[in-house]
């Protein structure tokens, strides 16, 4: 998995895919997947969570700050316990030493921590904490006991984090069946899927708190506690079906339903298990494909768009025969827009963005025809009408335009007054609202850990360097 940012929730969302993909290796062929690149991008992952760790121990939010975020270190932390599990990966003892610490100070209530709010929640990520030094090999019965005692306070997937790290710790099982039981009383389910939804309006913001993560967490106590329980199943189809264009809405979500389902396939599948996999649609068969249960190779088919129009209205059906384990499949449709969307989209925020000459004789004016050389002032317009947390704002530039850099002394007091206009809504609002701005090579990308509500405006520069016709791909919040 490749993420576009690299704070150490994505850094973990797209390293802890790789650890599990190493755990299968031992028992599956992974077809295009070298084991040695996994490996390499592990580590990579890895040393960039290592990069993050501060001298409390915990992990900043991003490369450079000072000050640790619970949940993340929590979070990378399990990460790189992992790591350092796995033949073949790198994480320093002194590391998780220094994790352990912090780790200990969430449990005491003491934890460092950038901001009120993120303290505010450290009830949700102690359990969290638990788990990961139980996993470590260094668990904290007392604070299991004491967290067990005050579980009413607690959300359901911080139950099932407290669940796991008293079962890895060899905790009483009486307590692991309580905490279980009780979040399994408030599971959604039906004939085909189950999930475990939010019980009250609260979101645990710091904690990046979603459904389907608390679903994948209830598939991997289900797994450890009771695996037999026919619940499990029906939790592994909720995600599985929880996808969107073969994936989860998050990097968390993507990385804990892996995680859940890379055991499941360890303990589902047979080793030398045979079956058939076939396709047809309106009862005709398109395609038949032996399977064995050692060999992961995805088997792909493409149906032409006109067999798949001459069948409008007919059943297309999926089915394995041979044995009685699941078939897991992704269907997509590759088609192309007619033309260009341009309605705008709401989904809780407003984004408006334009484009101004910034020097020279036509300074101020709307950029509606641009000359190759001219400097750009772009102004962003982000309003949200509750407060966010974790916001990405992300601007593709046309494919005819360069972002400029102010890096260089030389240049960077001239180009900031360009930014710096008397309506404040330039390089200085910018660094009061968005804490992490990243400059690539055709978008600028700009994050707030918390957005108010109200509207937020930043700016930057940016060069047409090449003459001709070029599309402002759609910014995006």
């Amino acid at each position: 998995m490749k993420y576009p940012y690299g704070c150490v929730e994505q850094t973990t969302g797209g390293t802890l895919p790789l650890l599990a993909l190493g755990a299968l290796r031992d028992g599956f062929a992974l077809p295009g997947l070298d084991p040695e690149a996994i490996r390499v991008r592990a580590q990579a992952g890895i040393d960039r969570l290592l990069s993050m760790q501060t001298w409390s121990g915990g992990l900043s939010y991003w490369p450079g700050e000072s000050a640790p975020h619970p949940w993340g270190s929590a979070y990378g932390g399990l990460a790189l316990v992992r790591a350092s599990h796995t033949p073949g990966l790198k994480v320093p003892d002194q590391a998780i030493d220094a994790l352990r610490e912090y780790l200990r100070e969430i449990l005491r209530g003491q934890a460092a921590t950038a901001r009120e709010s993120w303290h505010q929640e450290l009830d949700a990520v102690k359990p969290f904490a638990a788990y990961v030094l139980a996993l470590s090999g260094a668990p904290e019965p007392s604070f299991n006991v004491a967290l067990f005692e005050a579980r009413a306070d607690l959300p359901d997937f911080a139950k099932l984090l407290l669940a796991l790290a008293i079962q890895e710790a060899e905790g009483a099982p009486t307590q692991v069946a309580t905490l279980l039981d009780e979040v399994q009383a408030h599971v959604q389910s039906d004939a085909r899927s189950a999930t475990l939804e939010r019980q009250d309006d609260r979101y645990w913001y710091a904690t990046m708190d979603s459904d389907v993560r608390a679903t994948a967490l209830l598939a991997m106590t289900l797994q450890e506690v009771r695996p037999r329980d026919a619940l499990l199943p029906k939790v592994q189809r909720a995600l599985l079906d929880a996808r969107r264009g073969g994936r989860w809405l998050n990097t968390q979500d993507n990385a804990f339903a892996v995680l859940a389902l890379a055991k499941t396939l360890l303990s589902s599948e047979a080793p030398g298990a045979k079956s058939t996999a076939r396709v047809l649609i309106g009862g005709k068969l398109v395609f038949e494909e032996d399977l064995a249960s050692d060999d992961l190779a995805p088997k792909t088919l493409h149906i032409p768009m006109a067999l798949v129009r001459a069948a409008s209205g007919q059943v297309l059906t999926v089915e394995r025969g041979g044995d009685a384990a699941p078939l897991y499949y992704t269907l997509r449709l590759a088609y192309a827009p007619s033309e260009t969307p341009r309605a705008e989209a709401r989904h809780g925020f407003e984004l408006a963005r334009s484009y101004r000459i910034a020097s020279g004789p036509r300074a101020g004016e709307p950029a509606t025809e641009v000359k190759a050389g001219d400097l750009i002032r772009v102004d962003l317009a982000v309003r949200t009408a509750s407060t966010r947390r974790y916001v990405a704002v992300d601007d593709p530039l046309p494919a005819g335009f360069e972002p400029i850099t102010l890096d260089f002394a030389s240049s960077r007091g001239d180009l900031e007054a360009l930014l710096d206009d008397a309506s404040d809504d330039g390089w200085r609002w910018y660094m009061r609202t968005f804490n992490h701005k990243e400059q690539r090579d055709d978008r600028i990308v700009a994050f707030a850990d918390e957005m108010e509500a109200g509207a937020h405006t930043f700016s930057y520069l940016a060069r047409a360097t090449t003459s001709g016709r070029f599309v402002a791909p759609a910014a995006r919040v």
